[in-house]
């Protein structure tokens, strides 16, 4: 089943691997290991069960939801340093996010593979969501499709997405925080003018 299925296994490989990652304020971080999204859910399993009509499937991702919340690295990003060149791969829509009054962005899983392998071959750094963060906002969007729910009503409120921020959210936002510690810690090593460059890949879903 979900619980211990071979997506599970993998985030567990793969957290393995070398990370490095900024102080987050605690704003940006109060609430991921239980977000009101997975809250709401726990509600509706239960009148669920009052009536008599729980949904196996929907049992089944909301033990992966809890194994998840066991496993949480507790800050949402994957940042891997693959080597010493001021190059920054990103892939910002490897999980589910919200669009603030727009339908939510979709999963370009592929992204991820793409760009981690681009980081590596150019010994730079790559910077998504955690595995993770992945799952769940998966295992979330299957539940709201399931029960004909909005997608965005079931999302991690603080899973949003980066490219569709306000101008004045940028300066606080976890995600533009993590290339600013990123860009300081290479002026810092290697000069204040030095040339950088970030690769942004995307999907076409």
């Amino acid at each position: 089943g979900l619980a211990r299925s071979e997506a599970l296994e993998a985030w567990e490989s793969a957290e393995e691997a070398e990370s490095w990652a900024c102080q987050h304020d605690a704003e940006d971080l109060e609430g991921l290991a239980r977000s009101e999204a997975l809250e709401v859910l726990e509600a509706s399993e239960l009148a669920d069960e009052a009536d008599g009509g729980a949904c196996h499937f929907d049992a089944e991702d909301l033990e992966l939801l809890a194994q998840l919340e066991a496993l949480d690295p507790g800050h949402p990003f994957d940042l891997r340093i693959e080597g010493d060149r001021p190059i920054l791969v990103t892939a910002p829509h490897t999980a589910y996010l919200l669009r603030d009054g727009n339908e939510p962005h979709v999963a370009e899983v592929l992204t991820e593979r793409i760009a981690a392998d681009m980081a590596a071959e150019m010994g730079g750094a790559y910077l998504s969501w955690t595995h993770v963060q992945q799952l769940r906002s998966s295992a979330l969007w299957s539940l709201a499709l399931r029960r004909g729910a909005d997608p965005a009503d079931y999302l991690d409120p603080k899973n949003r997405d980066p490219n569709y921020l306000l101008a004045d959210e940028v300066e606080a936002n976890a995600w533009f925080g993590e290339l600013r510690c990123l860009a300081s810690a290479w002026r810092e090593r290697l000069g204040p003018r030095v040339a950088m460059l970030h690769v942004d890949v995307h999907g076409c879903r």
